[in-house]
């Protein structure tokens, strides 16, 4: 295992390999740079994915009735979003009064047909694109994220052409090192910050032993998009509702203009009861934006 703390001080000193500086290339990107938007809560469908294969309408009512106002998604394939065309989804969140904001999209369909990936995603009214995850046999070498760095250059400018924005989510997996290199050392050093922005996973960031105010702070204006999800006290570290768990959410959500986040949205990847762990953590949310 390496020293966490060491990251933070080689992550940023690696920005300007490629690509001058990270923060000021972003900063004169004027068109992604927004405030952060508090006027409302976003939840991604992830986390009640039983529930939206079962009945995407019956889901996302429940989901409107708790108060979420955005939505991320977790369901596009081959064009289509929970099965929907673009129009008819839309058509279902207007008509409960939320808003898609942005959609995992998986790096299979990136590299295969990304000018449909673009194409649904406008016609939806998205505003990002995400590349969520990496499986476990396409990270095993450098070489893997070298190969997967230049997929997110090419898409990148795709997709801010298109007027929407481009992101890459991470796990705790891309702060190990691998064959002596960290791996997100290299993909914020190797993207353009103009094209390629951050959905910032604060669960996973903590697990990797980061200090997540820390970080955002030597990124400016790169990490537009937040993970919302709370970390447990025991020694696996369970998800739990926002609130319930380790992570000092209050601190971070204080940063939440100054970072530059855009938008957030809570998220917990395992439940015994999702639709009751979602409303646990909007309450708490809610609380913190008072």
């Amino acid at each position: 295992m390496i020293n966490r703390n060491s990251i933070l001080l080689s992550l940023f000193a690696v920005c300007a390999v490629t690509f001058s500086s990270c923060s000021s290339k972003t900063e004169t990107n004027s068109e992604t740079v927004k405030v952060a938007n508090t006027s409302g809560i976003g939840l991604q469908l992830y986390t009640v994915r039983d529930a939206m294969a079962a009945d995407p309408v019956q889901a996302l009512t429940k989901i409107s009735q708790l108060g979420y106002q955005y939505l991320e998604l977790a369901g596009y394939d081959n064009g289509k979003f929970y099965g929907y065309e673009p129009a008819e989804f839309k058509a279902i969140i207007d008509s409960l009064g939320m808003t898609a904001i942005s959609s995992h999209t998986s790096i299979n369909f990136l590299e295969e047909n990304p000018e449909l990936a673009i194409e649904s995603s406008k016609a939806l009214g998205l505003s990002y694109i995400v590349l969520p995850w990496l499986s476990p046999d396409l990270r095993d070498s450098i070489g893997d994220y070298q190969n997967h760095i230049a997929l997110m250059n090419k898409v990148g400018p795709m997709i801010s052409a298109a007027g929407m924005t481009f992101a890459y989510h991470n796990h705790d997996f891309e702060f190990d090192t691998l064959q002596g290199q960290v791996p997100m050392e290299l993909i914020l050093a190797q993207t353009d910050p103009a094209h390629v922005k951050l959905e910032l996973d604060l669960y996973w960031v903590s697990k990797a032993g980061l200090d997540p105010i820390a970080f955002m702070s030597k990124i400016p204006r790169r990490v537009v998009l937040w993970h919302v999800k709370d970390m447990d006290d025991s020694p696996e570290q369970k998800f739990t509702e926002v609130g319930n768990g380790t992570i000092n959410y209050a601190e971070i959500f204080k940063q939440k203009e100054s970072t530059g986040m855009e938008y957030f949205f809570i998220e917990q990847d395992q439940s015994d009861a999702p639709m009751t762990s979602i409303e646990t953590s909007i309450n708490y949310v809610k609380q913190l934006l008072k």
